[in-house]
């Protein structure tokens, strides 16, 4: 005789429907590539967004601003930058059609 182990909700895993629900419970959740491609391009985008941060800070000290005028500044283009490029992210649907 098989043990019977309580799955989930009082399913026993000895049963087909427990077998299924531990196979559910046991996957790993993996990035699609598209979804890689998309990570690695925000990244790209939010580094050259701090780097225009930067040098507009580093100008507009140069030009004479305060520094808190030139911080509020830096923020602003960092914020300006980043959030177009995550207005523009590309939505993957979390399941994908197996064709036959």
């Amino acid at each position: 005789m098989s043990a019977r182990r309580p799955c989930r909700d009082g399913v026993r895993a000895t049963q087909v429907i427990g077998k299924i629900a531990q196979l559910a419970l046991s996957t790993e959740a993996e990035q699609t590539p598209i979804n890689k491609e998309i990570h690695h391009f925000i990244q790209i985008i939010s580094a050259i967004a701090f780097a225009l941060g930067i040098s507009f800070f580093a100008a507009a000290l140069g030009m004479g601003q305060d520094a808190v005028t030139s911080l509020v500044f830096m923020i602003g283009i960092i914020v300006a930058n980043v959030r177009i490029s995550a207005s523009r992210r590309v939505e993957t649907p979390s399941r994908h059609r197996r064709d036959s």
